[in-house]
């Protein structure tokens, strides 16, 4: 890998790269399926930092999906192999470095894709020295610059909002199969989904009628031919720096498929809500809905202030609280120590899961006592 690197830094870099450049692993991290590589690069009056991405790794180090081939499923799982995966990300990554290369947005950025070796199965991109939207959320990062510390703490998501909604233009989706681009089809995924995580939650009575009221909601709130675009695959708030004056850029893109653009969003949501106290305290689900600033900010910021489409908006946030639950009873560590914890860890998420889901209950449907027109 560093002589893939060594090799083509006088292109990456032409201020410092070349013959007379030093190359600096410093530090290297270890996700499900690939690694990061920090690395440094030192010419005679000039540092950089670039990080490499490569797929795959040994199988025994990845979490087992337990019921992969019975539990239904938003993303479906991986089949093309580790270099035409590592090429559909840097597709995504230039995609979007490109597009605001040619047209700037105000709160826009991007992680600049540097090299692709289909060889390695790897993506160099440029090094982003920032926070998380995560981090920047719960205010975790001891590094954080006051630049960004100070910021006005919505401005982030609003800013993530407008960030998807320029991915979804940006990146060619007209060759990409489509998934779930019917009414009909997501309907059928609350059906699955109740089915799945009935007996093995043994919630089975609440799961079956969320999944009612879901479909009943999805049936009144979608069209027959749902929006599409090509999908993000991990929209999530870990995926996305804040950079100053609260600029965004996301990493991690996987536009191997369509799927109807607010899919990406109930993705964020999904997680985002877990930032919020008031989601963990044992009354939530009996307590008035509060409003959400930090929800509604992201989606003022991709449908535009005062335009959020809250019924449909709300299938989609139970369709991928469903997604993320399922996910979470299905994968399994490999050690059996990591397994036990594990296990406790995912009780503790089904308590979580359960609140959620008596909360969302009566919002799904306007016939419903508990309805409310704004995004709460």
């Amino acid at each position: 890998m560093l002589a893939w690197v060594a090799g083509e830094t006088a292109s990456w870099y032409p201020g410092i790269g070349g013959s007379g450049a030093g190359l600096r692993l410093r530090k290297t991290h270890e996700r499900p399926r690939c690694r990061l590589y920090e690395i440094e690069i030192r010419g005679r009056d000039k540092v950089e930092m670039m990080v490499v991405k490569t797929r795959g790794l040994d199988a025994s180090r990845r979490r087992r999906d337990k019921y992969a081939a019975t539990r239904p499923m938003l993303t479906p799982p991986l089949t093309n192999d580790d270099a035409a995966a590592a090429s559909t990300e840097y597709m995504g990554l230039q995609a979007m470095h490109v597009s605001l290369g040619k047209r700037p947005g105000r709160g826009l950025a991007s992680v600049q894709p540097l090299g692709l070796s289909t060889d390695l199965a790897a993506v160099a991109m440029q090094h982003v020295s920032a926070p998380s939207l995560r981090e920047f959320a719960l205010q975790r990062s001891r590094g954080m610059a006051p630049t960004v510390r100070d910021l006005p703490a919505l401005l982030p998501w609003t800013n993530a909002g407008a960030w998807l909604k320029r991915y979804h233009a940006a990146v060619p989706a007209d060759a990409l199969p489509v998934l779930r681009g019917a009414q009909s089809e997501v309907v059928a995924m609350f059906e699955g989904f109740a089915g799945f995580l009935g007996p093995r939650t043994g919630h089975r009575a609440l799961l079956d009628k969320f999944a009612d009221h879901a479909g009943q909601a999805a049936e009144m709130f979608l069209g027959d031919d749902l929006p599409t675009a090509a999908a993000h695959g991990d929209f999530v708030a870990q995926n996305m720096f804040v950079l100053g004056g609260g600029s965004v850029a996301a990493i991690d893109p996987f536009p191997q498929w369509q799927a109807p653009v607010l899919e990406d969003l109930g993705r964020i949501l999904v997680g985002a809500r877990l930032f919020e106290p008031d989601s963990h305290r044992p009354d939530y689900h009996a307590a008035r809905p509060q409003p959400r600033p930090r929800e509604t900010a992201l989606l003022s910021g991709y449908f535009g202030s005062g335009r959020i489409p809250v019924g449909p908006m709300r299938v989609y946030l139970a369709l991928c609280t469903l997604d993320r639950w399922a996910d979470t009873v299905s994968k399994e560590p490999p050690g059996l120590l990591r397994r036990q914890v594990r296990s406790s860890r995912v009780a503790a998420a089904g308590k979580y899961y359960l609140r959620e889901l008596r909360h969302q209950l009566p919002l799904l449907l306007p016939t419903s006592r508990g309805w409310s027109d704004t995004w709460v």
